[in-house]
């Protein structure tokens, strides 16, 4: 188990940095659209905030750099600026002008990335659904050693290579294919070296890989996700509609005619739904056989107070002078919302998953095992579409961090806010709490589980 990785971001001065690529025209969907499919909504938010809350969930990087069309950079950075602001993060922000081509976007975002970061994660907001695990994953492997770490599925049809006039010339040993994704995690000195010296007007390249192999270096492959689909046509759009888990969008867009490589898919057939909105409701009737289950669960948990950790609760520092005692960081709330996400899928209680006799979990961060529990739920392949949790505290007083605690609380769960709901009460005087002996918080989640 990767105990704790999340929470333990490399130092500040060497931490990677993560370059999000929301520059492209999206031609073919914006035809239907009328707008570029990184600004389509998708849970009141551009569709290009589902990576940023992702990248910021992780906790491992130094800041993020933020690629848009250089017409519309200066409105585009104050929606995030704004919708930073609003979710509570605190991940550094920083703006590039899209380029003519993807690579000169990226060239144009490395430009604002630190010397000092040691790696850098390069990814497509086409791309919304990429996992936390996925970046632990090549973050991981390149603190190895590797320069250069991919995501890539096993190609699952035959493959011809054709010329112009439809002429069957080869086909490769599937075997050896993999079906390329985003993000991408390299050595940032090495691949900005590889742009000074490849990146040139008659050398037009797909991905950051490919630069990174004719300058020589090693790219190694590691595995990628079906639910990190990119949203290329109209029929993609399905893949927003929040009653499908990540499996079944997967499975949605690729019948619709994903060919299963790096390139673009095929273009929308004639009829394809005219709006974002309209594509969506196309997309769940077509889906209808798509059994999903609702399944809840409840969590519940307490602390002392007077011990050596600072109150957080939800992941937010709260200004009081009490303290709690526990083996992890204490969050009293994040503990009794994992016990429910837990129960939600059945697998038991953070006792089991993360228990207080372990030195490892001496001070760790609650948020970062929750990252852990949260990819135990999308293994399972359960959707969560809700959580309601209650703080019980007669002391302090909660509610000028209840907004905060919110909005944190969306950002960790990839939920919007309405679908977050904080209460906080006491006991009346009362009973533990009451006695000011220490704190209570419960929590119940809903979600829609795939039938198996």
């Amino acid at each position: 188990m990767n105990t704790g990785t999340a929470g333990c971001a490399a130092a500040a001065d060497t931490a990677p940095w993560f370059v999000l690529l929301a520059a492209g025209r999206g031609t073919r969907l914006a035809a239907h659209t009328g707008c570029a499919k990184q600004f389509l909504r998708y849970k009141n938010r551009p569709l290009y905030w589902q990576s940023v809350r992702t990248c910021a969930a992780t906790q491992r990087f130094g800041g993020l750099v933020l690629v848009f069309p250089p017409e519309t950079m200066e409105e585009n950075a104050a929606e995030a600026r704004e919708l930073a602001g609003k979710e509570g993060l605190t991940l550094p922000l920083r703006f590039a002008k899209g380029g003519a081509r993807r690579q000169d976007s990226v060239c144009n975002g490395l430009q604002h990335v630190p010397e000092s970061a040691a790696f850098v994660c390069i990814h497509d907001a086409a791309r919304p659904f990429f996992s936390e695990e996925l970046v632990h994953t090549m973050l991981a492997r390149l603190a190895e050693g590797a320069t250069a770490v991919i995501p890539g599925l096993a190609v699952k049809d035959t493959i011809k290579q054709a010329d112009s006039e439809g002429r069957v010339l080869a086909t490769p040993d599937r075997a050896m294919l993999r079906a390329v994704q985003t993000p991408q995690g390299f050595d940032r000195a090495l691949l900005q070296a590889a742009h000074a010296a490849l990146n040139t007007p008659d050398n037009t390249v797909t991905d950051d890989a490919s630069l990174m192999e004719a300058a020589g270096h090693t790219v190694w492959i590691c595995e990628g996700e079906e639910a990190n689909v990119k949203i290329t046509t109209a029929a993609d759009l399905r893949a927003l509609d929040d009653s499908h888990s990540q499996s079944d969008r997967h499975a949605a867009a690729r019948n619709e005619g994903h060919a299963g490589s790096t390139g673009e898919s095929r273009d929308s057939a004639q009829g394809a739904p005219a709006s974002p909105s309209d594509a969506a409701s196309a997309a769940v009737s077509a889906d209808r056989n798509a059994l999903t289950v609702p399944c809840t669960g409840w969590g519940y948990d307490v602390h002392r107070y007077g011990g050596t950790r600072p109150l957080v609760l939800g992941g937010i520092a709260i200004d009081t002078t009490y303290t709690i005692a526990a083996h992890s960081d204490g969050d009293v709330l994040l503990h009794a919302l994992m016990d429910a996400l837990l129960g939600m899928i059945g697998k038991g209680d953070i006792g089991e998953l993360f228990p207080d006799s372990d030195p490892a979990y001496d001070g760790a961060s609650s948020v970062a095992l929750l990252n852990e529990v949260m990819g135990l739920v999308r293994k399972a392949h359960v959707q969560l579409t809700h959580a309601d949790v209650t703080i019980i505290a007669q002391k302090p007083r909660l509610k000028p961090w209840k907004q905060a605690i919110r909005s944190n609380l969306a950002r960790l769960l990839g939920l919007d806010e309405s679908h977050v709901n904080v209460k906080a009460t006491t006991e009346e005087g009362l009973g533990f709490t009451g006695e000011l002996l220490g704190i209570k918080a419960c929590a119940t989640v809903a979600g829609l589980a795939r039938q198996q």
